[in-house]
């Protein structure tokens, strides 16, 4: 890993820093769904707390549920905000700080494909990508709406403009045993790595088999959307 700050882990974090300083931190591929004073949010998306809490600001308040409350997902951001969403926002090459440019998780031509929500209960869902239309909008005093859980739609107040959806139209990873990063594997598959090109790939926790596209745990990681790739080392 690159040293500061020629690497996102450490872009904003000197060696010899304390975990426990505030003006320092690193950067990761997830947006978290927090809460402070430096958080981007829009008050209606920050949580405080894991469990069931009343969102307020002013005179305008709702409860949430944790079973459709977004804390963790696989990060989307652009360079626009407009609706509906297109590839020319752009979704990457999105130039920050960073001594290189920024793309969104799981792209295809150019747009997202969707991306994993992990919610305050604790389960993970892929929330297919699916922008709101034209001229949509969320009143600042309106009640929570139905409409940004199934839509994935900008959260953030300023940009570059963050993408996040809750509920609606998702995949339920059932079985969350084995976790790497929020993504979650079927049981007894092993563990999903990135390798920095947009492809998440399973490696089977298998001993001294050789692991081929036929092998189980590529079979199981089809059925869980992941890619499956051949010559991974075995564990």
């Amino acid at each position: 890993m690159d040293p500061f700050p020629n690497s996102l882990w450490n872009f904003a974090f000197p060696a010899g820093s304390s975990e426990d300083n505030p003006n320092v931190f690193h950067i990761v591929g997830y947006t978290f769904a927090l809460s402070g004073p430096a958080s981007k949010l829009n008050w209606r998306y920050q949580n405080t707390k894991i469990g069931q809490e009343v969102h307020q600001s002013g005179a305008n308040s709702f409860s949430d549920n944790v079973a459709d409350r977004a804390l963790i997902t696989d990060v989307i951001l652009s360079g626009g905000n407009t609706y509906p969403a297109t590839a020319n926002q752009p979704f990457q090459g999105i130039n920050g700080g960073f001594i290189k440019p920024h793309l969104s998780a799981h792209l295809d031509r150019r747009l997202p494909k969707g991306g994993m929500v992990t919610f305050k209960d604790g389960h993970t869902q892929w929330k297919k990508f699916k922008s709101p239309p034209a001229g949509f909008l969320v009143p600042a005093s309106s009640p929570w709406l139905n409409t940004e859980d199934s839509y994935t739609m900008v959260r953030t107040t300023s940009g570059p403009w963050f993408w996040c959806g809750f509920g609606g139209d998702t995949f339920l990873f059932r079985e969350t045993m084995c976790f790497n990063s929020s993504t979650p594997v079927w049981p007894g598959i092993g563990m999903v790595l990135y390798a920095g090109d947009n492809s998440g790939r399973i490696l089977p926790v298998r001993l001294d088999m050789l692991n081929t596209l036929t092998d189980p745990g590529a079979d199981e990681a089809k059925k869980s959307r992941a890619v499956g790739k051949d010559h991974s080392a075995n564990v």
